[in-house]
């Protein structure tokens, strides 16, 4: 079998993992909320790949569909999308840093710093993307 829709047999794979995880805590803890949410990532499994190797999918679609001036586009968008997002989370970072210094509420602190490492998660994601690309292309 092929797959046709890679975000669907993706999403499968995370679901049943997922799954398999709730399963052992349900046999270690014997709660029944663990039981009943394996139950329901088996579903969204079971779901996700039927349709991953059933129809294509939106991504693959589009894909197909798409000329030189979309990419192009799109890929711009994205860049303006990513340096605005740093800008944000770094302005909101130093702004709750800030709030934390003045006020002292430990929440403060914590969203601080939770966005922080996002901002280090997003910068080390796109250089490793921009290293995998420049190789393979």
């Amino acid at each position: 079998m092929k797959v046709k829709n890679k975000r669907g047999f993706i999403v499968g794979i995370i679901a049943s993992m997922l799954c398999c995880a709730s399963i052992v805590i349900y046999c270690i803890l014997k709660e029944q909320r663990f039981l009943i949410s394996s139950f329901l990532l088996i579903a969204i499994a079971i779901f996700n790949f039927c349709n991953a190797f059933s129809r294509k999918g939106i991504a693959e679609e589009l894909h197909d569909s798409a000329d030189e001036r979309d990419l192009y586009l799109t890929m711009k968008t994205s860049h303006i999308l990513v340096k605005i997002m740093n800008y944000v989370l770094c302005t909101f970072t130093f702004l709750f840093l800030i709030a934390y210094s003045a006020g002292k509420n430990q929440l403060l602190l914590v969203i601080a710093i939770t966005l922080c490492s996002i901002e280090i998660f997003l910068f080390v994601a796109y250089l490793l993307i921009n290293i995998f690309l420049e190789k393979k292309e």
